[in-house]
Order: structure tokens, then C-alpha cells, then sequence
């Protein structure tokens, strides 16, 4: 196709062309998007109920038959239309409770919770912090990613997440300082990390629902 000389580059005078498009590219996350909405776009006009979130996609029935016919439909689409699903990295067979974008989905209690990994990530950045609590800057960041990023499927996260932000946003400018400049976190910020230490607080999750 012609516009595959758009994705061109040249490595020693050889020049090489990108048969696909590589998710390297600052602008194929949306051109990706807006392909596969035109495909669940045609599912649902099957009375698929598809979510897609880029490459992830999330399949929904009434009934483990009905998912069983609906993935089928999906994989039997995507077939046709030449797309290759990683089946390692896949549930094909129906379930009750499963991961999706960084979420447990449990439909008997129409629950979303934490991974457990993405907890225990936490738990283990919060206690080198409070052991070591002279660290760099990016040590924070990291920590505040991980908080910002359970935002969702965590209940009141979001402000239990603000006193270590606060603080590190009165000691540190990204324009001005430099990622690996070295703070020391004060005792009362420290403090209000313990709230995250709680496995109850961090495994109650929060109410969904896929309609």
C-alpha cells in the first residue's frame, strides 16, 4: 500500500519499510483506536457486548453459553479480518472473575479490586521509603505513579495520596531540579503512608457495572 513509505528509515544507506504499523510510533495508539472501533462497532451491531481498551479487550453475556458463542463470534471476526490474537496472553474460555487494565473484575459481587501484585508493588515501595527516607526524587514519583494509578479500584486513594504530593511538590520543580536530586521525606509525610500498609483498605475495592 502506498502510505507504507510513511513509515520508512534508513539504518547504514539501507532503507527499510514497516509492513505493520509499529506501536512505537507516537501516533498509533489512536490510528490503532480508531481502526478497532469500527470493528466493535460492527460486533455490537451483532449483539456482542465488547469493551476494547487498545489491544485489551473484554467480552460480556448474560450466560457462560453466551459468552462461550460471543468470544467465538469475536475470534472468528478477527480471523477474517486478518488480526492475530495472542492466545497465551488471552482468556478464551468464559469466567466470573478476571484482570482487565489493571483491574480485578468479580462479577458474583459486580466488584473491581487491586491485583494483588500491584498491592504488594506498593506495600514494598512504601517500606524501603519509611527504612530509607532519604531518597531522590524520582523515588517519589515512582511511589505516587503506583498510588495515582489505583486510583480507580482503590476507595478515598486519591486523597490518601495528597500529602506525599504536596510535600514533594514543595521541595521539588521538574523544570528546575533534576529527576535523581536527593530529598529526605519528613516524619508526618511518612506517617500518613501507613493508611496504604492496610491490605483490608487497599483490597476493599469499589462497585462496577458493565451495562
Amino acid at each position: 500500500p502506498a502510505h507504507r513509505r510513511f513509515l520508512r528509515f534508513v539504518v547504514r544507506q539501507t532503507h527499510y519499510q514497516f509492513t505493520a504499523l509499529p506501536f512505537g510510533l507516537c501516533t498509533a495508539p489512536r490510528v490503532f483506536m480508531k481502526c478497532m472501533a469500527v470493528v466493535a462497532a460492527f460486533l455490537r451491531r451483532q449483539h456482542v457486548h465488547v469493551f476494547p481498551y487498545l489491544d485489551d479487550w473484554l467480552v460480556r453475556g448474560r450466560s457462560y453459553q453466551q459468552v462461550q458463542a460471543h468470544v467465538q463470534t469475536v475470534m472468528d471476526t478477527f480471523s477474517h479480518l486478518g488480526i492475530i490474537v495472542n492466545t497465551s496472553k488471552s482468556v478464551l474460555t468464559p469466567t466470573q472473575s478476571i484482570q482487565f487494565i489493571g483491574a480485578i473484575l468479580d462479577a458474583t459481587r459486580a466488584r473491581a479490586f487491586l491485583p494483588e501484585a500491584r498491592r504488594l508493588a506498593i506495600v514494598d515501595l512504601i517500606t524501603t521509603l519509611r527504612r530509607f527516607p532519604t531518597t531522590t526524587a524520582r523515588q517519589c514519583l515512582k511511589l505516587l505513579g503506583h498510588m495515582a494509578s489505583c486510583t480507580y479500584v482503590v476507595q478515598h486513594a486519591r486523597l490518601r495520596l495528597r500529602p506525599l504530593q504536596a510535600w514533594l511538590a514543595s521541595v521539588y520543580r521538574p523544570i528546575r531540579d533534576d529527576l535523581d536530586m536527593v530529598v529526605t521525606v519528613p516524619a508526618h509525610t511518612l506517617d500518613s503512608l501507613q493508611w496504604w500498609l492496610d491490605p483490608q483498605t487497599l483490597g476493599e475495592g469499589v462497585p462496577f457495572n458493565l451495562s
